[in-house]
């Protein structure tokens, strides 16, 4: 009988879109595969571990991780070409934003806006370039709550992911700006636990 692989999953549970990525390793496994998974939290990781595994799938890899040259690994993030015998998937931001505007056309909003996450991360970044609309953080506003007063009355928002879009939809209930009358918002990932717990139910594009 074959021995299964070993293979390291490393990926934060507390969030929807890993939790999603894990589902579909394990319909993987059940119809191709039958490997001997062991699930890891990101900050639980070590390089120890990793080397004792066949194989690796993880989101970021993280520098710390060195001397992994022989490891097969899957990496569903940006390509970094110092990464030695890795495969990546990545999200394609710009159709995430194409499929959010297309969706706000569709509803007759001609007046767009963007939210990016608390660091700018890279797929933030790429969705607001898609995008095409101003964004906050920005040089005139310092203050969410400022900018969102700011934007002309039926803006569609586009916010870098679900609970980005939480944050902001909440800042607008609080400042008596009716969502989606006024302001209109579609998130990123469909979380539906987040999704569900705003204000007004938010739509979100799954990747």
């Amino acid at each position: 009988m074959r021995k299964a692989k070993r293979v390291l999953v490393v990926l934060a549970m507390n969030d929807e879109g890993n939790r999603k990525k894990l589902a579909g390793i394990f319909d993987y496994t059940r119809e191709h595969a039958p490997w001997d998974i062991t699930l890891a939290e990101p900050q639980n990781a070590t390089a120890r571990a990793c080397n004792r595994s066949d194989g690796i799938i993880t989101g970021a890899w993280p520098r710390r991780w060195r001397g992994l040259d022989d490891v097969p690994k899957v990496i569903m993030h940006t390509p970094d070409a110092h990464v030695a015998r890795a495969a990546f998937v990545a999200c394609d931001n710009a159709a995430v934003a194409r499929a959010a505007l297309d969706s706000f056309k569709t509803r007759g909003f001609t007046s767009f806006a963007y939210i990016h996450d608390a660091g700018r991360s890279r797929f933030s970044q790429d969705r607001a370039a898609a995008f095409g609309a101003p964004s906050w953080p920005c040089r005139e506003f310092g203050n969410l709550s400022d900018w969102l007063r700011a934007l002309p009355q039926h803006t569609a928002i586009l916010a870098a992911d679900d609970s980005v879009a939480r944050d902001a939809m909440v800042k607008c209930n609080a400042l008596g700006i009716r969502v989606p009358n006024e302001l209109a918002f579609i998130g990123v990932d469909n979380d539906e636990l987040l999704c569900e717990s705003c204000p007004t139910a938010l739509t979100s594009v799954e990747p």
